[in-house]
């Protein structure tokens, strides 16, 4: 018995020397990988001509069917999703039959050694993935062991609905020379599925508080037309008041996406699907044009729910569309975006920042508290204007104009308080 008491002392004593040291082998001072990836407009339409190629909708039911993710694609995406979470950067090499890769997530708070490097090795058996090689800085992960933590990061994964749609569709997955192959089988049933899982996310009781909200100021004349500045003092004034008892951040992103689904005319349905009656029809206006208060808008209900990256990208990749045959290129629509992108991104940030946003707005503001003079820039170009006058997506000249924008937008009075 007296040896059994020794034997445990002696194991409190060693474990945290043993954690200690192997948490110095695990640990580097240099980062194997660092991350430089930057979603784009280029970015942006590929992943549309992927989705576009694989529209559910279009598929039939009970047939296999394949999509092919090029390697330089799952780089984005797995550095994208990285940078979420932590600070970090992947490289993700496909050879036939085996993924390699190298990574660094940099750990916050550590004075020497924040480098967390790490190696995976993943082979295709019978067509689902098997790890084969696991290291964490010097230190050799098992493969059963780092099968058993990849097993319970996709039973923690299958905590998100998201994530388990997915996987319920897919049926195979392999490895082929610079790209990886998934064979997935669709069912109509996901649709819907996919509609409650965003719902969830969305805190449906927000969605529809705000929903009743926009519908009653309605009906006291406010919302049916004018500037968005007069409907958005007491949207934020109710969020403030919803937020002495629920989180400020879910109330804001709730009151952004309701706004958001409204402007563009997209969405409503889904977001409040119970509902039997709709706000009317959007003719809200920044600088006395519609177009303005929809893409501010849209755009902060994007940044809202995902991130800047995200909304920056996708409001540039609608102009580049434009410019090839729809209203043209404009960079009043990008300054409306990025003020947009600026104000979700604000409201969202922090539970501090939410609240802060909500006071401010909820005293009351003008237009150019919020949204930037834009009028003035230039518009209405097709491609071979655009060519002419800034070259390409990046130029100097461009670069110079999205300066002044981006200038322009962090003058407005609110965004001064952040």
């Amino acid at each position: 018995m007296r040896l059994l008491f020794k034997l445990v002392i002696w194991l409190i004593f060693l474990i945290p020397f043993f954690l200690l040291g192997t948490a110095w082998f695990a640990f580097s001072e240099q980062a194997l990988v660092v991350n430089q990836v930057k979603l784009s407009h280029q970015h942006i339409a590929r992943a549309q001509n992927i989705l576009k190629a694989n529209d559910p909708r279009h598929q039939p039911e009970s047939k296999e069917h394949e999509v092919r993710i090029s390697e330089q694609d799952l780089n984005l995406a797995v550095n994208y999703l990285l940078l979420k979470l932590v600070e970090g950067g992947t490289y993700v090499k496909v050879h036939p039959g085996l993924i390699d890769a190298v990574g660094t997530l940099r750990v916050p708070g550590m004075p020497v050694k924040p480098y967390l490097n790490f190696e995976l090795q993943v082979r295709e058996r019978q067509g689902q993935p098997q790890v084969i090689l696991f290291k964490i800085g010097e230190l050799n992960i098992f493969p059963l062991l780092a099968e058993f933590l990849l097993s319970e990061v996709i039973n923690g994964l299958n905590q998100l609905s998201g994530y388990q749609l997915a996987t319920n569709a897919i049926q195979q997955i392999s490895m082929q020379s610079g790209y990886v192959r998934i064979a997935y089988q669709w069912n109509p049933d996901l649709i819907q599925q996919a509609r409650t899982t965003l719902l969830k996310q969305g805190d449906i009781k927000a969605l529809q508080a705000y929903h009743e909200k926009l519908l009653a100021l309605q009906a006291q004349g406010i919302g049916t037309s004018g500037s968005l500045s007069v409907l958005l003092s007491p949207l934020f004034q109710f969020a403030e008041e919803r937020s002495t008892s629920n989180d400020p951040i879910v109330e804001n992103r709730s009151l952004l996406l309701i706004l958001g689904a409204w402007a563009s005319g997209h969405g409503l349905n889904q977001l409040v699907p119970e509902s039997r009656k709709h706000p009317a029809h959007f003719r809200i206006k920044l600088e006395e044009r519609i177009d303005f208060a929809q893409h501010f808008l849209t755009s902060a209900a994007l940044s809202a729910k995902s991130d800047v990256s995200l909304a920056d990208s996708v409001g540039l990749f609608k102009e580049i569309s434009d410019s090839k045959g729809g209203s043209g290129f404009s960079f009043t629509d990008i300054a409306a975006d990025r003020a947009g992108t600026r104000l979700g991104e604000i409201a969202t940030q922090s539970n501090t920042s939410a609240r802060k946003v909500q006071k401010l707005l909820a005293r009351g503001i003008h237009e150019a508290d919020i949204m930037p003079r834009a009028r003035d820039l230039p518009e209405s170009m097709n491609a071979a204007e655009f060519k002419r006058r800034f070259g390409d997506i990046g130029s100097p000249a461009y670069e110079q104009l999205m300066d002044e924008i981006e200038q322009r937008i962090a003058a407005c009075r609110l965004y001064r308080y952040f």
